[in-house]
């Protein structure tokens, strides 16, 4: 079964936006719009930062100097672009599929494509 779904993730939102599967199936997550700045000039970012189970965790990754969500599960989008437009064109309908099994081991997986 696929299960439609839209979101909005504010750029502010630091604490993102919560899913919770509600039926096995297989949900697929897609950029569609959007892009967000956080450091100082010209730095865009189209991305999701994903967490399966757990809270966002913050820290600094390898090779930067700011902090952002670390120690996540899986991303969709890249890069650091020089304007959002730039950011948007490189992740523009970058998805991943999620597939979900509500059996009893609780397993599931994800697929970037």
């Amino acid at each position: 079964m696929n299960i439609p779904l839209q979101f909005t993730i504010l750029g502010t939102a630091q604490d993102g936006i919560c899913l919770t599967a509600l039926a096995s199936g297989t949900y697929r997550i897609t950029i569609v719009n959007g892009s967000y700045s956080t450091y100082p000039g010209p730095h865009w970012k189209s991305e999701i930062r994903i967490y399966k189970n757990k809270s966002i965790q913050w820290g600094v990754l390898p090779g930067d100097t700011a902090i952002e969500p670390v120690n996540f599960d899986m991303r969709i989008g890249d890069g650091m672009e020089r304007t959002e437009n730039e950011a948007l064109s490189v992740a523009k309908n970058m998805s991943m599929t999620w597939n979900v099994s509500m059996a009893a081991s609780g397993r599931s997986g994800w697929q970037k494509t």
